[in-house]
């Protein structure tokens, strides 16, 4: 039995078995362009996967050398420098995906920042001050058609005499203050800005420029 990181391998005469934790690319079973495996100067090809031990997954694989009537597919040599690669490979997908919901958390937060502040997260962190911008736009229109709506409905209860099922005011406030700001910033990303600016940034930017 050999270990390579987390795999584990089994030989059993011209049977070879590897158990990894890993469901790797083009290891499946094929009936033609086999994936041609090498492990020990000997070429191999998968003829049955399921499930091993701790819940891996199990390859079985059988002597092969490809021919002109049977040519290869996928080609790899498997053994320790394999499977460092493929795990950091592994590593590094789930990492960019993680950062990729984060993102998603985040970028919200980011695109509200002043034009400063983005700008230099984009020097650092590679993450469009635009994006970021267009991002918080997105929660803005949800947030202003929310109060909107809440506060429609909520009038239209108290005109037929009935008492307003929620409080109106923080409906009223909420689409007061986020809509003057959604609509300038919005034409400053149509405008094709490279670093627009964050949430009511503009109001004393302009101040600034009067002064």
């Amino acid at each position: 039995m050999y270990r390579f990181g987390p795999d584990r391998v089994l030989v059993y005469g011209d049977r070879l078995v590897i158990e990894s934790p890993v469901d790797m690319e083009c290891w499946d079973v094929r009936t033609y362009r086999h994936t041609m495996i090498g492990f020990e100067g000997r070429g191999w090809r998968i003829v049955r996967t399921g499930t091993g031990s701790k819940n891996a997954v199990r390859y079985e694989l059988e002597p092969w050398t490809p021919s002109p009537s049977e040519p290869a597919g996928p080609t790899c040599d498997y053994g320790p420098a394999f499977v460092e690669r493929r795990d950091r490979e592994d590593a590094d997908r789930r990492r960019r995906r993680t950062v990729g919901v984060l993102l998603v958390l985040v970028l919200p937060l980011i695109g509200v920042l002043g034009t400063e502040t983005k700008r230099r997260i984009e020097a650092r962190y590679a993450i469009r001050a635009v994006a970021a911008t267009r991002a918080s736009l997105y929660v803005e229109g949800v947030i202003m058609l929310a109060a909107a709506t809440l506060l429609l409905i909520g009038s239209m209860v108290t005109v037929v005499g009935y008492p307003a099922p929620w409080p109106l005011g923080p409906c009223a406030l909420g689409a007061l203050v986020v809509s003057p700001d959604l609509l300038f910033r919005y034409d400053r990303l149509m405008c094709e800005e490279q670093y627009p600016p964050g949430f009511y940034q503009w109001v004393w930017r302009r101040k600034t420029m009067r002064s």
